[in-house]
């Protein structure tokens, strides 16, 4: 005996059936969205993403050889690669771990130079890299140093490129690798010797996904028969959003491929620099400011610290 089929039994199958197509359609499409978020994440991005991250940070201003370079907010002291962090051992070399909320960009990126006004500024760069510094030992001594803007890779090398003495962070060896590193500076005073008795470090990398080339800094297993402890590889994981942290034997990092096109060529001056982004809002932001607006605060405030100086 044959029933016949209920209408109102069809036409509910039939609705969940469309309603299963249309939930698969969906969750289809977030993840391809998903997919490219991420992809757009590692490569791709505009330089105005520094510009974006940094500016709660610090202060952007107009340099005629750079464009805009930026100009942290810290205390009296800092010291790029020096002030609150630390040099972690990555597949990478030795990869510099910063305190800051915005060490993943100005240690990992681009170059710093010293301003007497202003002190350290940092020059916005394309390539992600562990470090961007100078190394060197003597007896008993690592050093390092930030590279400055004009210094570049090629296929012709040379070492010979001079970096201011007082530059240089100097640490007993037997210290190197330490998280409170910070503890055992050589005194500035004593950079005059250590660096005339020190040889520099020739021990180069290369990224083989975006082909750049970086300082690895000491051989490891130096490190590790001069310290005494056994420096296991920290694996380095791409993250979604700005920041760096180590954790579990991982440091998960925000390094973006950054457009080449956005990017100042600091060889030479060219009028592709880079500036904010027409349609950021920056009221909630600190203000980009220019060269001559901070030279005249500076001197106000030196005068007024004068003037009360003169008065005791």
């Amino acid at each position: 005996m044959r029933f016949a089929c209920n209408p109102l039994h069809q036409h509910l199958k039939t609705m969940k059936t469309t309603a299963k197509l249309i939930a698969m359609i969906v969750l289809l499409g977030a993840g391809t969205w998903l997919m490219t978020m991420k992809a757009q994440a590692h490569e791709g991005i505009p330089v105005q993403v520094f510009y974006h991250e940094l500016s709660p940070y610090g202060s952007w201003i107009d340099n005629p050889d750079y464009g805009y370079v930026w100009v942290p907010d810290v205390a009296p002291g800092f010291h790029p690669y020096s002030t609150s962090g630390y040099w972690a051992y990555t597949e990478f070399g030795w990869t510099w771990v910063s305190y800051y909320p915005w060490g993943w960009a100005p240690f990992h990126y681009g170059r710093w130079y010293y301003d007497h006004w202003y002190g350290w500024v940092w020059v916005p760069g394309r390539e992600w890299g562990p470090g961007w510094v100078s190394w060197s030992h003597c007896d008993g001594y690592y050093g390092w140093a930030p590279l400055s803007p004009g210094f570049r890779f090629s296929l012709t090398f040379n070492v010979n490129f001079y970096i201011p003495v007082h530059h240089w962070v100097y640490v007993p060896a037997r210290h190197f690798g330490r998280h409170d590193i910070n503890r055992y500076y050589m005194h500035r005073n004593e950079n005059e010797r250590l660096y005339r008795q020190s040889t520099f470090i020739e021990n180069t990398g290369r990224d083989d996904q975006t082909n750049t080339r970086y300082f690895k800094g000491p051989e490891v297993r130096e490190v590790r028969k001069t310290t005494g402890q056994d420096f296991k590889p920290v694996e380095v994981r791409n993250n979604d959003r700005p920041g760096q942290e180590v954790r579990n034997g991982r440091m998960e990092v925000y390094r973006p491929k950054i457009e080449r096109n956005t990017i100042t060529d600091n060889r030479t001056r060219t009028t592709e620099r880079i500036k904010p982004s027409s349609d950021y809002n920056r009221k909630s932001e600190t203000p980009v400011r220019n060269t001559r607006e901070i030279k005249e605060q500076k001197k106000r405030t030196h005068s007024n610290g004068e003037n009360d100086r003169s008065g005791r």
